[in-house]
């Protein structure tokens, strides 16, 4: 099965233990792991450093059958180019295309799409991260997406935080975004949602923590505590918090970072950005609900609510993961 691969660091023994635990999980073997000669370096200082160690390895090995690439433990999750961040898995998904930093993604909200066929593919491969500041908490984010396979359905709320200090036009259309999304496409999925409101345009509303639930989309609020995730006995599914530096960094154990947080508290996926990707590079909601209500994976949903690509947002988690809505009302799209 050439079409999927999980890339680990070379002479790294828990980055290889870790690609063959997630490989396990689908029954596959060796020759679908890809070794490659980088540091530990979780943001390398320029895309010459990580063509080298990283993008260059993969590209030597992967073929025209390759659909998906999972980067692993301790593989570099970032690299700057001048004032920015780019995210591995946004380079990584056009790996077969030239750099071309913050292109437009002819992918974005494709309505009338009902598979990830070669077409998609031709324009972005399927690519997560599953990293960790050691073995352990890296193996639970492949056990949480383990675990949504065996949860029929999603049955935990939607938290949706729509609400911000809107300082600018952009601002305030990703506002009305979200509240779109909250009177459209998220009805539709027949779970329950749950939403902050808007009582005093001078407050931002914010919610206080996380219980029962199993999707949250926000923005705005940069930092939290590992509080804020309590104890569920539901899946947690996928988190977005749109932010400048979510995904910085998810191996340093005391971050307040949110992509850190989120899937130290229980999260199979989730997304964040690496450094600021404007507020026109925030991730749009309904385009990835109404790709999840389609069949299509968090890892296709991702592609589809991205706006740009070679960019900073990076995908998090197993990205094959599905979600079931028992009662999703069909698209019409």
């Amino acid at each position: 099965m050439s079409e999927l691969f999980i890339v680990y660091r070379e002479n790294d023994a828990d980055s290889e233990l870790l690609a063959d635990y997630y490989l396990q999980k689908y029954d596959l073997d060796g020759s679908n792991k890809i070794g490659v000669p980088c540091s530990l370096t979780e943001i390398l200082p320029s895309y010459a450093d990580f063509q080298s160690e990283v993008e260059n390895p993969i590209k030597a090995i992967i073929d025209a059958d390759t659909s998906v690439i999972v980067l692993g433990m301790n593989v570099p999750g970032g690299f700057y180019d001048g004032g920015d961040v780019i995210s591995s898995t946004s380079r990584i998904s056009r790996i077969n295309h030239t750099f071309s930093k913050k292109m437009l993604n002819p992918l974005f909200d494709r309505k009338e799409m009902l598979e990830y066929d070669n077409q998609a593919l031709n324009v972005a491969l399927i690519c997560s991260r599953i990293d960790g500041p050691n073995l352990e908490s890296a193996k639970a984010i492949i056990d949480n997406g383990e675990n949504l396979k065996n949860q029929i359905y999603m049955n935990g709320a939607f938290i949706l935080d729509p609400y911000a200090t809107v300082t600018n036009s952009k601002e305030e259309q990703y506002r009305e975004d979200l509240l779109y999304a909250a009177n459209n496409s998220i009805p539709r999925t027949n779970v329950t949602l749950i939403s902050t409101i808007l009582i005093d345009p001078y407050l931002d509303p914010v919610v206080p923590y996380l219980q029962k639930d199993s999707i949250y989309w926000g923005w705005f609020q940069d930092r939290s505590t590992e509080s804020f995730f309590r104890n569920t006995d539901t899946q947690r599914i996928f988190f977005y918090n749109a932010d400048f530096d979510g995904a910085f960094s998810v191996r340093d154990l005391d971050s307040e970072t949110w992509c850190r947080l989120a899937l130290n508290g229980g999260y199979a996926t989730c997304a964040g950005a690496m450094s600021s990707p404007t507020t026109d590079g925030y991730l749009r909601p309904t385009p990835f609900v109404e790709s999840l209500i389609k069949g299509f994976s968090i890892g296709e949903a991702y592609i589809f609510s991205s706006l740009y690509l070679d960019w900073t947002i990076t995908l998090f988690g197993d990205p094959l993961n599905t979600v079931s809505f028992r009662y999703a009302v069909p698209s019409s799209r």
